[in-house]
């Protein structure tokens, strides 16, 4: 009888110790749930997930992060976001000495980890110099990171500015952009620099308009990329037409003929291609893995200029690699590509959009990508100029 009660107790311990781990590892997500029923959601989850990374380490904050994504589909609006808070996070890390290595999990939603890392040191440092050998010291490490990390390097030297006076913002902007062509000279960077700064440029405007929709400053409502035409300077200008598109988003409230129609207004057709593909980009957060909302998207695309169809398909393309299900957003891709709406050239197309904006992933995951592509496209893998990647 001793013995027998000895093993109820012991593996009743079993049984608690079990359920405490479980409720340790689910805690963040359970809060994180619980910020449906705050004022402000968006910054409830925010915290949740800077403070998880600071207690547990960025590993497991994107594990809550993968969670909270399974949960509500409709997180993909504001992910990218909640990737900053994990930057962040990771920044207070980083200054206690942690090492930060490359992860696969640093590109979801459109690289907002590296956004909230840069934002955070350069508030640290107020170090230029200091920030740029971080993004060198990644790059060294895993070749790709250096887009997304400079990138976030021009968010960073323009999110702590106080203006009050927005009457001529290429102006306020212009140390900015001098900062993106001193740090490099490499136009590549110099250009994913300045597109930090008009991206953080935009969502200052967004702010504002949101607040007060009678606001009338930093851009021209009516003809919103005239900031972006100001820029004579090459890399800058693509930068501007590149990461424009949150504003347009935003002035035409996620509604693709609206804001295709202020893409048409663009008369340099290089410029409007890029405007198109990125503003087709940043809609993609909205399908959130959604058949009928992904075939609508596909042919929405052919309601654009002509000449836009093809950037707008690419947009869409490259857009559910960055905002659908963390590890598998290829499938909501392909999904796109395969949609009975699109052409069979602009089909063919779009899966090599898949395959060439995927190369650079992690190997296992390029050869999942592969072997789900339907057959008539498999050609496209092993023709891909990634060998390793096979």
């Amino acid at each position: 009888m001793r013995r027998r009660k000895g093993l109820q107790f012991g593996l009743a311990l079993i049984a608690a110790a079990a359920l405490l781990v479980l409720i340790w590892y689910f805690l963040p997500f359970a809060q994180t749930v619980a910020c449906e029923h705050s004022s402000d959601a968006l910054g409830c989850v925010q915290s949740v997930l800077l403070k998880e990374t600071e207690a547990r380490g960025i590993g497991s904050a994107f594990a809550t992060f993968r969670q909270l994504y399974a949960f509500d589909p409709a997180f993909s609006q504001n992910c990218h976001y909640e990737t900053h808070a994990i930057g962040q996070g990771a920044y207070e890390l980083y200054e206690k000495g942690e090492s930060i290595a490359p992860q696969n999990e640093f590109s979801y939603c459109g690289f907002g980890f590296y956004h909230g890392f840069m934002i955070s040191l350069l508030a640290s440092t107020n170090d230029p110099q200091d920030a740029y050998r971080f993004c060198e010291q990644q790059a060294s490490i895993e070749t790709d990171t250096m887009h997304s990390c400079m990138h976030g390097f021009g968010h960073g030297i323009s999110e702590f500015d106080q203006v009050t006076d927005w009457s001529d913002p290429l102006s306020v902007i212009a140390p900015e952009l001098g900062i993106c062509k001193r740090i490099s000279t490499d136009v590549s960077q110099q250009s994913l620099c300045a597109g930090g700064v008009f991206n953080s440029l935009g969502e200052e405007f967004i702010a504002k308009w949101a607040a007060d929709h009678s606001f009338t400053g930093i851009i021209d409502q009516s003809h919103p990329y005239a900031i972006c035409e100001a820029q004579s300077y090459a890399p800058f200008r693509a930068g501007c037409f590149r990461d424009f598109n949150s504003v347009i988003a935003a002035l035409s409230r996620d509604t693709f003929g609206i804001g295709a129609a202020l893409v048409a207004e663009i008369p340099d057709q290089a410029d409007a291609a890029l405007a198109m593909e990125n503003f087709s980009d940043y809609l993609a957060r909205d399908l959130q893995n959604n058949t009928a909302l992904i075939q609508a998207a596909a042919e929405s695309c052919y309601k654009a200029r002509p000449d836009l169809v093809a950037s707008c398909i690419e947009g869409y393309a490259e857009g559910l690699l960055e905002f659908s299900t963390p590890g598998k957003e290829y499938l909501s891709a392909i999904a796109f590509c395969a949609a009975p709406q699109l052409r069979d050239a602009d089909r063919d197309a779009c899966f090599k959009t898949i395959v060439d904006s995927s190369e650079h992933s992690p190997a296992a995951t390029f050869r999942a990508m592969c072997a789900a592509l339907p057959r008539s496209e498999a050609n496209l893998c092993v023709a891909s100029s990634s060998p390793s990647r096979q």
